[in-house]
């Protein structure tokens, strides 16, 4: 809601073991488009998500696998 968005795409994701979905939106804030990518992972009673926000083009597909990669979820067992 924050960039008047749209869902573009959605799929299934894992971060590690932990299954999660990524939506994809596009949007506008400030008369701006935007683009955002969300990875959200849900477990027990927490949820974990990493977002990148940007304008189209302003980000690789690269330095996006590269930054959501780098989230890790350690499991305490």
């Amino acid at each position: 809601r924050n960039i008047n968005g749209r869902v573009t795409d959605r799929r299934n994701v894992r971060a590690g073991d932990i299954p999660g979905i990524e939506i994809r939106a596009a949007g506008t804030a400030s008369g701006s488009e935007l683009e955002l990518r969300l990875r959200v992972f849900p477990m027990g009673s927490r949820l974990y998500e990493a977002a990148v926000l940007g304008r189209p083009g302003d980000l690789t597909e690269a330095d996006v696998e590269t930054f959501f990669g780098s989230f890790k979820i350690e499991v305490s067992r």
